[in-house]
């Protein structure tokens, strides 16, 4: 007798804290209600990436010559502004010569028509020559001063391509790959050293289309490299591809991540986990029923259940933002939702935290 008893209160007792054993026996179905609340809410937004480095330049040969010195490798790393090839081209040299010698012809010209013009122009003066006589004087005198311009052009055309001759790091980085070897002829645009700036490095990230929105230049993520799983690091968005792959449907993001002992090294694999935090409308993510094409909750009127359409923003561990549907005060069911229905009576329970 005493076991039939506590079974029908065992059942009574279900009916009043179980939602689905509630519904089944159609009796009010029991149901705890929490408050939208405006609250910073921080959405997770994984993806993976390739490290890269932030730049790269490609040294080029602007001359003809024979490497005579270059004494670099590929992982060597080089100064700014190091001289890491150097070519030899006889011809250039005899050109340069040849333009010095003739500079100096021109000069030795152009004085010399120059006095010889002072000279004739005293004899002018001096009524013991006609004044017509200077005009060719004054011809000369001129283009032997145009000459002397052009030789000094040609000297410095000269000097610059013997510059040329000496190619330097125009940044501080590591030597990515080489093209050319010690005592091999290079001719003009032939590739000879490609730099990269490891330091810092960059991280080319694949985000899925639909979480893009929530990232932003400047927001910061945590990387780990597979290479180093217990290390953990911080880069901030340099920047975001204004267009997204339309076969992986994803963005490419870039991260900066500085690398001071260049152990990162371009090609390594990382994963990738970015925050992003809003004052928004926030609401327990247990509220929130969805189906395929739309998100609900459910609210009490009057004791029974109403279906409110909402639409969700950033999700977190447990919550989940409101942009649309709610306001702040409006309660939600966060218990027995599930066995919910439009029209549905229901019976509020204490919340457990009161």
């Amino acid at each position: 007798m005493v076991t039939i008893l506590f079974g029908a209160y065992y059942q009574r007792h279900l009916k009043t804290v179980i939602p689905v054993v509630a519904r089944k026996a159609g009796e009010p179905i029991p149901v705890r209600l929490s408050a939208a609340k405006i609250s910073e809410i921080t959405e997770l937004v994984a993806a993976t990436g390739v490290a890269g480095s932030s730049r790269s330049v490609r040294l080029f040969c602007s001359q003809p010559g024979k490497i005579v010195y270059l004494p670099v490798e590929i992982g060597d790393i080089v100064e700014e502004g190091q001289v890491v090839v150097r070519l030899e081209n006889r011809d250039l040299d005899i050109a340069l010569e040849a333009q010095k010698l003739k500079l100096k012809r021109s000069q030795a010209e152009n004085a010399l028509y120059g006095e010889l013009f002072k000279f004739r122009e005293s004899l002018v003066n001096r009524n013991l020559v006609e004044a017509f006589q200077l005009i060719e004087d004054r011809f000369k005198s001129q283009m032997a001063g145009i000459d002397e311009e052009i030789a000094i052009k040609e000297l410095r055309r000269a000097e610059e391509g013997i510059k040329n001759l000496e190619i330097s790091s125009p940044i501080r980085g590591a030597v990515i790959s080489r093209q050319a070897n010690l005592g091999e002829q290079v001719f003009e645009k032939d590739r000879l050293l490609t730099i990269g700036d490891y330091d810092p490095i960059h991280v080319v990230a694949d985000v899925a289309e639909p979480m893009i929105k929530y990232l932003a230049v400047g927001d910061s993520a945590k990387i780990r490299f597979e290479a180093f799983p217990n290390r953990e690091l911080t880069g901030k968005i340099d920047r975001i591809h204004p267009r997204s792959d339309p076969t992986k449907k994803t963005v490419e993001v870039v991260l900066e991540i500085a690398n001071p002992n260049r152990d990162i090294l371009p090609g390594m694999s990382a994963f990738l986990q970015f925050s992003s935090t809003k004052t928004s409308l926030v609401i327990p993510r247990l509220a929130v029923v969805s189906s395929v094409d739309k998100h609900a909750v459910y609210v009490v009127e009057s004791g029974v259940a109403r279906a409110v359409n909402v639409k969700t923003g950033r999700v977190a561990e447990k919550e989940i933002e409101v942009i649309e549907g709610l306001q702040e005060g409006d309660q939600v069911v966060v218990f027995g939702n599930l066995s919910l229905f439009e029209g549905a009576e229901v019976r509020v329970l204490p919340n457990t935290s009161e």
